[in-house]
């Protein structure tokens, strides 16, 4: 069963965001992960604010808001939605694939290399003739022998 998102005006409005306990559900536009609260017909922030369903889900209110958190954006698409359901499956399909896309990169950058010390990627690979000339210097007690990585940020090599 597909739950769609509800949203108090006045909250929407202030771009509020309200939890209760760890779950968020009750919601302005800003909100995190969104249910459908069973048995709540008003805000709980605004006690005698009826909350409003909208036409959208709460699935398509998370794609919508990795695009903008903008509370007139989303006004438009769930007036979209209601107005030509066609360009709005269509425009909703193009967020889904930038979605998509955005991950996909992300997980490519997560392979970057990074500090151990202090979570910087901005490392360099310690050369072999710099390797050769810490060898000269200090023979076999050099430290960068085994070493592969020097991070610029804190100075830590591993």
């Amino acid at each position: 069963m597909q739950k769609f998102m509800r949203v108090c005006p006045i909250c929407a409005k202030e771009n509020i965001r309200k939890e209760s306990h760890s779950k968020i559900y009750v919601a302005g536009w800003n909100a995190g992960f969104l249910e459908e609260p069973d048995n709540e017909e008003t805000c709980l922030k605004h006690e005698n604010q009826k909350l409003i369903k909208m036409s959208m889900t709460c699935e398509e209110f998370q794609i919508l808001r990795n695009i903008s958190n903008e509370p007139s954006f989303m006004q438009a698409m769930n007036d979209l939605k209601e107005r030509d359901i066609i360009e709005y499956n269509l425009k909703l399909s193009q967020f889904k694939t930038q979605v998509e896309q955005q991950q996909s990169n992300k997980l490519q950058n997560d392979n970057t290399p990074k500090c151990p010390t202090c979570n910087s990627t901005n490392i360099k690979k310690i050369s072999g003739l710099s390797k050769a000339g810490s060898v000269a210097m200090w023979g076999l007690l050099s430290r960068k022998v085994h070493k592969q990585w020097h991070c610029n940020q804190c100075g830590s090599e591993w």
